[in-house]
């Protein structure tokens, strides 16, 4: 992954994100047990409670802006955060442009909380089925936008197959890569690119330094191994050997 180009850049902003303040790591959560668990933090010493009330530690209501809809004040008690921005925040306009599209945008909203293939969990009036893995109030915004068993979303199934129908096929689809051959050189390379992603946040050294010892530590654990394995298995699966 730490090959590809796309994937780079990605880790790259990560990193740049993380100087800037505009994302925190979880306290609680072992980052090495995910790709990446990342909270957007905004620094203001409150968490959003229940029904849109602030729990506030010793701050004025006037040092807060708090992002909210008109007709909209009940929101998720799972939403401790992203709900408020500093007004002191150089990059207030940012952040507030941000979370407003992310709170406001349905489709992007819905396409982050259950990916691309979220049909399922819809019942005919395109709304979440209770039953859900995600039939709870989930973190993300208002609750009345993010999460549709709370709203009247109509052309949702419209929507949602306009992206699909917009996505190619990929190459890759129905490949299965059999780790067998390399499995000891998998659960060698695991942990030190966990340790990469659990240091992203706070290494004082700059990106492409510390990316380039982290691929170094990867080739001298076999992932050049784990490379050929799988080239070599993909090869056979689009010549159909």
């Amino acid at each position: 992954m730490i090959e590809n180009p796309e994937y780079v850049k990605w880790l790259r902003t990560l990193y740049d994100f993380y100087r800037k303040g505009y994302i925190q790591q979880f306290k609680d959560h072992d980052i090495g047990s995910r790709l990446l668990d990342l909270q957007f933090g905004t620094g203001v010493p409150t968490e959003l409670a229940s029904y849109g009330s602030y729990w506030e530690s010793g701050i004025e209501g006037d040092k807060v802006l708090t992002i909210t809809l008109s007709g909209y004040t009940h929101y998720s008690p799972q939403l401790p955060f992203a709900t408020a921005i500093s007004t002191s925040s150089a990059n207030q306009s940012y952040a507030l442009d941000f979370l407003t599209r992310v709170f406001t945008d349905a489709h992007l909203t819905n396409l982050m909380l259950h990916g691309a293939g979220y049909e399922g969990m819809l019942d005919s009036n395109g709304k979440l089925k209770p039953e859900s893995p995600f039939g709870e109030p989930l973190a993300y915004g208002n609750y009345y936008i993010s999460v549709p068993r709370f709203y009247e979303y109509m052309d949702m199934k419209d929507r949602y197959f306009e992206f699909h129908n917009s996505l190619k096929k990929s190459s890759f689809t129905g490949f299965y890569f059999d780790v067998e051959p390399v499995t000891q050189e998998i659960e060698e390379c695991d942990p030190i690119f966990a340790r990469f992603l659990a240091g992203l946040p706070s290494t004082d050294q700059d990106f492409d330094t510390y990316l380039a010892e982290c691929r170094q530590e990867l080739l001298e654990a076999g992932a050049q191994d784990i490379i050929e394995e799988a080239n070599r298995q993909f090869t056979a699966f689009k010549t159909g050997k």
